[in-house]
């Protein structure tokens, strides 16, 4: 067993030589995100959504993170690692990852999974994870999850929507 853990950790490690991913190594999925975010929030300067995956190794079962990813907007990135780009050879992504910036226009709504966030983490059947820069919370979101920890917001129009929270997980500052 040994020797067998010993190759897995040097195919993983040659992998990460392609730099499409973090050479840091973790042995739960909320650490891997907890790093990954704190490196999301870094790449969002309060200004911008910036995110990615987290990757499992098929064999050590180790995690790890792709670089942060922006479109430079306040709302909304694309993980191109769940649309088009395929994961490196022995790995495969598990969760995806976001921050939710601070900003007046969403204060309100900083600490909910979107509408899109949800509906992209049923349809890849992956946890999502997101960070609240208002707060500083790092949310986890699991699909398959029941109950729910879903919330109803109340606007001043009179309108109403339901939205996830997931479980705080930590913390990014």
């Amino acid at each position: 067993m040994p020797v067998i853990m010993a190759i897995a950790l040097i195919v993983f490690a040659c992998s990460v030589a392609h730099k499409a991913h973090s050479a840091e190594l973790f042995s739960d999925m909320d650490s891997a995100a907890r790093a990954a975010l704190i490196a999301d929030a870094r790449c969002s300067h309060g200004v911008r959504e910036c995110g990615g995956v987290i990757y499992q190794d098929n064999v050590s079962q180790l995690y790890t993170y792709t670089p942060p990813a922006t479109d430079n907007k306040p709302f909304g990135v694309t993980v191109l690692e769940l649309w088009t780009i395929k994961p490196p050879f022995g790995l495969k992504v598990v969760a995806d990852r976001h921050v939710h910036i601070c900003d007046p226009r969403n204060h309100r709504l900083a600490e909910y999974f979107s509408p899109a966030d949800a509906l992209v983490n049923e349809g890849f059947h992956i946890i999502g994870y997101m960070a609240d820069e208002c707060t500083g919370r790092i949310h986890r979101f699991d699909p398959l999850e029941r109950p729910r920890e879903i919330e109803v917001v109340h606007f001043t129009s009179g309108r109403e929507l339901e939205l996830p929270l997931g479980h705080i997980t930590g913390f990014i500052k």
